[in-house]
């Protein structure tokens, strides 16, 4: 699934006529975790303790992040719906 993958590809940049070697990688989650079982665990961390932010994942790391995505999106000409682009938040 591509929301929980277990396994990736790496394929390189085709050179000349010759296709490039892809190496495939299995990468397993402890615990049998999968998706953002990593993040979870560190939100998780942070209520705990009592912090509004993680000294893993900064505040401005996630921003920066959220930044290049939007880029991305708009290179690609991807839009989501008004409701999912919104600021405003409704109940």
């Amino acid at each position: 699934m591509a929301f929980q993958p277990d396994r990736h590809k790496v394929i390189p940049l085709q050179t000349g006529d010759q296709p490039g070697r892809v190496d495939e990688f299995s990468c397993p989650f402890p615990a049998g975790g999968h998706g953002m079982y990593y993040e979870a665990d560190e939100a998780a961390r942070c209520v705990r303790d009592g912090l509004l932010e993680s000294d893993v994942m900064p505040w401005e790391e996630s921003i920066l992040i959220m930044e290049v995505m939007d880029q991305i999106r708009e290179q690609c000409n991807l839009q989501y719906p008004e409701s999912v682009e919104s600021i405003q938040f409704e109940i």
